[in-house]
């Protein structure tokens, strides 16, 4: 029959090797979280660019890999140029802004439009400090730097997570590049 002796596992021993397999899965997940979303991405990429790919296939007789190759990089020239240029615009505004302001210019705040005044709520209220902006844009501007201060942090947040976004939007599509081998399992 059998010619091994059961062995019996002590509770301590088995309670110690779950616990550290628990720690290593837990610590592998927070490893690959930062992964998890652009890879999640590049498959939705893939999938849903398939038939575009397949159709540029037929159309430029080319192989596979070049075909994904230059769908990646017209998906890329897509996404970068527009984000680029807006980058760009809103850099040179700032800049030119800030030129204007260290000349020693002043700020010129034109008076409001008189329908802001029948607004709901906010429009009396609106239109006065607004009126009172624009005879007195320092004072004005000095009564509310920390709404201004806050509402500049959060705009630099807003900004720098939108380029987070685009850069793990642009690591999804060179996912969809690497992962061009999943679509034909998928489709047949």
């Amino acid at each position: 029959m059998n010619d091994k002796p059961e062995e019996k596992t002590d509770p301590i021993d088995s309670a110690i090797q779950i616990g550290l397999m628990a720690l290593l899965t837990g610590w592998s997940i927070y490893i690959a979280s930062p992964f998890i979303g652009p890879i999640i991405w590049g498959i939705i990429i893939a999938i849903g660019s398939h038939p575009l790919y397949s159709w540029l296939h037929k159309k430029i007789c080319l192989g596979k890999n070049l075909t994904a190759t230059l769908l990646t990089l017209l998906m890329l020239a897509v996404l970068i140029i527009p984000s680029v240029m807006l980058s760009g615009a809103l850099v040179e505004e700032a800049r030119e802004l800030s030129g204007y302001l260290q000349e020693g210019n002043e700020l010129s705040i034109p008076p409001p439009p008189d329908r802001i005044a029948n607004w709901p709520l906010v429009g009396k209220k609106l239109h006065a400090f607004w009126v009172y902006a624009s005879e007195n844009p320092g004072e004005a501007l000095g009564e509310i730097e920390p709404q201004l201060k806050t509402v500049g942090k959060w705009l630099l947040s807003a900004a720098a997570g939108t380029g987070l976004g685009i850069l793990m939007f642009i690591f999804s599509i060179l996912e969809f590049r690497v992962s061009n081998i999943v679509p034909p399992y998928i489709f047949g």
